[in-house]
């Protein structure tokens, strides 16, 4: 397949173009803040080139490049007229072409509006189209023979400001293109940061400076958590995963402590691995996370952190310390190892579900009754398992304590009226 003539190919067919008299119509289009009529010419499918700044692509640009360690940082940037760049634009097109249904567009549809390319023959919008137009004629020549030439209008000389304004114009009318992921809208602004400031990004996109500062701090979420997880840039790994994030970036400030806040970050990315629970569970889930990190705090020391640190206590007999912030960075630790994702995972759904339960259970009259016999039948059981030459006594004090002043608790309820 031929992705776009070389440039001084274009720009004689441009040039004869320009100065003659083919004229297939006129087109409008608001461009420098203005609405302006534009000529319509026919070109051959081959000619033009994609546009490789394009801002539908950005973020599977950069997760192709994080795939792919051989290539520069600037494969993209550096030759705009390289083919290998091209080729592989083409491919990145593709995959967004078959996703969103253009192929099947074209296959029964005519070409309706024209793309529109600069003067030197570069697709500023329309590169999906070009790509899926491409697609098709390549596939079956004579089927799709209505392609073999397609409509164009020419920009006149301009710079970059007035190519981004057009595109921020142009992508959010409503045709067939397809929205933009979140994903794919916040790796567009973060590049476009690099030019533009928050408040020119929000006059560009009509939108408040608040929601360009969200869009990029969620991209950064993803970007440590997928790092965390040594994925980075691998944007479809989290594509469902929008509301969860936001989710995330609200809870961890209702955290001070630094410890705590890593804590519940890690224990999220746990939830955050399984792909097919990234939508409205995951976004219910988060919040309850927070709420209830304590209790899943206090079910990770018993289901996980004995195990890991029974061996490291001959080394390091006061491992846990004697201090709530030693155990806090216990737990830290045992997070932040991967081979406890999966139980950490489990350890957190069950803490949730339990606590849903309980939240029902509460609303019966035999709620009280019910915990109290539990409990009762807990230390019956705890006083035949003691085995004298075994059983550790480590903590069991310290849980008696809490337990007595239960106790109290109860039997002072009960001596009221």
């Amino acid at each position: 397949m031929n992705y776009g003539w070389p440039l001084p190919k274009r720009m004689d067919l441009i040039k004869k173009l320009l100065n003659g008299q083919s004229i297939e119509g006129q087109f409008p289009i608001r461009f420098q803040r203005a609405l302006k009529q534009f000529n319509v010419y026919n070109v051959p499918l081959a000619m033009p080139k994609y546009r490789l700044a394009n801002g539908r692509t950005q973020a599977a640009q950069e997760e192709y490049l994080a795939s792919h360690s051989d290539l520069k940082p600037d494969f993209f940037r550096k030759d705009l007229e390289f083919e290998q760049a091209q080729k592989v634009q083409h491919e990145l097109l593709t995959k967004m072409v078959s996703e969103k249904g253009l192929l099947d567009y074209f296959k029964t549809n005519e070409q309706e509006q024209p793309l529109v390319l600069t003067e030197f023959g570069f697709d500023v919008n329309g590169n999906r189209r070009l790509c899926a137009m491409r697609i098709l004629f390549e596939k079956d020549p004579s089927e799709y023979s209505r392609f073999e030439n397609i409509k164009v209008v020419f920009l006149p000389t301009c710079t970059e400001k007035d190519i981004d304004e057009l595109e921020a114009y142009e992508q959010i009318r409503e045709d067939i293109k397809a929205e933009y992921t979140w994903i794919t809208w916040a790796c567009m602004l973060r590049k476009k940061r690099e030019v533009y400031s928050d408040e020119d990004l929000a006059r560009l996109y009509d939108t408040k400076i608040t929601d360009i500062q969200q869009a990029i701090n969620l991209l950064g979420l993803a970007d440590i958590y997928l790092s965390n997880r040594n994925r980075p840039q691998q944007y479809h790994l989290v594509e469902k995963a929008e509301f969860a994030f936001k989710k995330l970036l609200t809870g961890r400030k209702a955290f001070r402590d630094e410890v705590q806040r890593d804590i519940f970050e890690k224990v999220c990315y746990c939830l955050l691995d399984d792909a097919s629970d990234q939508g409205r569970r995951l976004y219910e889930a988060i919040p309850q996370v927070q709420q209830y990190l304590n209790k899943i705090i206090e079910k990770l020391k018993i289901e996980i952190v004995p195990s890991v640190l029974i061996v490291q206590e001959a080394s390091q007999t006061d491992i846990l310390g004697s201090g709530e912030q030693n155990e806090l960075s216990a737990i830290a630790r045992v997070v932040n190892d991967q081979t406890n994702y999966k139980k950490i995972s489990d350890v957190v759904r069950d803490v949730i579900e339990g606590e849903r339960a309980i939240e029902r259970e509460k609303q019966n009259a035999n709620y009280v009754l019910k915990l109290v016999t539990e409990a009762s039948t807990r230390l019956s059981e705890s006083v035949l398992g003691i085995n004298p030459s075994i059983t550790s006594k480590t903590g069991i004090t310290e849980q008696l304590s809490s337990i007595e002043h239960s106790i109290g608790k109860l039997k002072e309820w009960l001596s009221k009226k």
